[in-house]
């Protein structure tokens, strides 16, 4: 495969994983320690933190922003507000996401772009908090927090809404492309082609029509879920063969003009198999995750890419040059994904000849 043609760009770039909360009841400070380190070794500069309705996930992020201020580390946090679980129905229902905001938009490792704090959110766009518009309800939730904690907010939502929308939508300062990590648009009628090395260039409407607003783009190693209807009624698995990852990357890096910030999806989703990191954690009243599963490698090569630019999507250093298999346990991945989906990035990583900033990988 070949390199993939880089432009330049000045506009600052970041890279930053998106980090299920939820998944943190047993967490103390030293387990947010040790993945800040992890993920700053290995080319992330933040966490965008989803959090739910649940009281108990504000005790976690307060031991998260605690873990990045005693790492001296200059990696950054900002919420992701999860609005398939908050309450939207009503204004009141605004006050959970001035408390989190209220107590960590001052931290000094809160992410601050384009001069406002990050704030964003998976979904929102039916939640109205009794206003009769998403514009509407979306300006009043900014103006709150602005007035709660004094600052300038950066409003970066996934709402899934259509993009021609985008002008009118005020209350948005740029835009978060959850859904450009997979080849969605893919169908049964799609052509044999397109169902063999599906397109992955779905951040084309969005970027056109958010003008320049911030962009956020998604990446992706993988997605599959199975939940029973106990549960979170979740089952499906998206067509994440011939090699997902490595493609996707040089597609945003050959648009690295109009991206500003990478999210990685996920760094520990586990219910959604596309997790980068060492299983820990838990979700109250679920399974228990299993223990035992090899340490992902995928970082590696997520590292390598993050740096293939003059000045990258991030700044952190790469370990050192090492060929890896891109795979998260072999056995697991066998027992949930589609045997294709088994990608191999060792000869990829060892063939890579990029400069970036002075230095050869």
């Amino acid at each position: 495969m070949s390199a993939p043609r880089i432009p330049r760009s000045t506009r600052p770039k970041w890279i930053v994983a998106h980090f299920m909360v939820g998944n943190t009841y047993p967490y103390a400070v030293d387990d947010w320690q040790a993945d800040i380190d992890l993920a700053s070794d290995y080319g992330f500069d933040g966490f965008a933190l989803n959090v739910g309705r649940e009281d108990w996930q504000l005790a976690r992020v307060a031991d998260c922003f605690e873990a990045a201020r005693r790492s001296l580390k200059p990696f950054k946090l900002f919420l992701s507000f999860d609005m398939a679980s908050i309450p939207s129905g009503d204004r009141k229902d605004v006050a959970l996401i001035l408390g989190y905001l209220d107590r960590f938009a001052r931290h000094p490792n809160y992410f601050v772009h384009a001069s406002g704090i990050v704030v964003s959110t998976f979904a929102g766009q039916e939640s109205f908090f009794g206003f009769p518009s998403l514009n509407e309800a979306w300006l009043h939730v900014k103006h709150a927090i602005e007035h709660c904690v004094k600052k300038p907010v950066h409003f970066i939502p996934s709402f899934f809404v259509d993009p021609r929308r985008y002008p009118s939508l005020t209350c948005m300062n740029g835009y978060f492309h959850w859904n450009g990590g997979w080849p969605l648009h893919l169908a049964p009628q799609s052509p044999r082609h397109e169902v063999h090395l599906p397109k992955l260039d779905s951040d084309q409407p969005h970027i056109a029509h958010l003008g320049r607003r911030t962009y956020m783009a998604a990446i992706s190693p993988w997605f599959f879920t199975h939940y029973g209807r106990e549960s979170w009624n979740k089952n499906w698995i998206y067509r994440s063969d011939d090699h997902l990852l490595i493609r996707r990357w040089e597609y945003l890096l050959s648009i690295r003009d109009d991206v500003d910030i990478v999210q990685f999806i996920s760094w520990n989703d586990y219910g959604e198999s596309h997790y980068i990191s060492p299983p820990r954690g838990a979700q109250p009243n679920s399974q228990a995750w299993p223990s035992g599963i090899p340490v992902c490698t995928t970082r590696p090569m997520l590292a390598a890419y993050s740096m293939m630019s003059d000045s990258g999507f991030v700044s952190a250093r790469f370990p050192k040059k090492q060929r890896t298999t891109y795979g998260c346990g072999l056995d697991h991945i066998r027992s949930t994904l589609s045997r294709r989906t088994i990608l191999l990035g060792s000869q990829i990583i060892g063939n890579l000849r990029m400069t970036s900033s002075g230095s050869s990988l």
